[in-house]
């Protein structure tokens, strides 16, 4: 039976991690980082990082047909390899970029927001945003070109379906995890779930002293 691996495919603050959130299972390269060096803006052994990524997506399809990669993934060079070494692994595996938009101000403004919030997010991609950019469009070059070994579906036709009222929606509305953790779907585990944007805003109201209007740490 084919096995599936979909991964990100954006420069940072351009909305993917939100997007993947309540699938499971989900190798995430920031959440590496934080486990093997203790800080999500230690990017100095790339390659340690993804070769624990690339062992836990192999692992991963012995139980499961379908794995999640949370990462940018946008520079060729690197990405290919990787998933080649991958294909070597699982038998019968496809590839599929779920293709975030770029916009280096716009994600230049979320970063900034989401840390002025405390959310734990790489502070030193703020700096790299043009060259992340540059590979980014080299690389919707060769989706153009069809020189790629991946099938692309744009992150606006993705979407996710509320797991409280059952809409299907887009745009997500990015809380904390420790205010996720008070409001998401009561039969999920910390840090996951699906809930739209409209009852995000129900359940941030039934909690005291907060407004749904604000969300910035009280």
């Amino acid at each position: 039976m084919k096995k599936n691996l979909y991964f990100t495919l954006g420069i940072p603050g351009s909305g993917k991690s939100p997007l993947l959130r309540g699938k499971e299972p989900i190798v995430s390269t920031d959440e590496i980082r934080k486990q093997l060096f203790g800080d999500v803006n230690f990017w100095s052994r790339e390659q340690e990082v993804f070769g624990v990524a690339q062992n836990r997506i192999i692992n991963y399809f012995s139980s499961y047909q379908t794995v999640y990669l949370d990462a940018t993934m946008v520079e060729s060079k690197h990405r290919d390899p990787f998933l080649a070494e991958i294909k070597e692994e699982v038998e019968d595996v496809k590839f599929t970029a779920i293709l975030f938009e770029a916009d280096v101000e716009l994600s230049r403004q979320r970063i900034k927001q989401d840390l002025s919030n405390g959310f734990d997010r790489a502070s030193n991609a703020l700096k790299n945003l043009y060259e992340f950019n540059y590979w980014y469009q080299e690389t919707l070059e060769l989706i153009e070109k069809k020189k790629v070994s991946f099938a692309v579906v744009k992150a606006t036709n993705w979407g996710c379906t509320c797991q409280t009222c059952g809409v299907k929606y887009t745009v997500d509305v990015i809380v904390s995890d420790e205010l996720w953790n008070k409001i998401r779907p009561e039969d999920k585990k910390n840090g996951a779930g699906l809930l739209c944007g409209s009852c995000i805003m129900k359940r941030l109201e039934n909690i005291l002293g907060y407004s749904a209007y604000n969300l910035i740490k009280i």
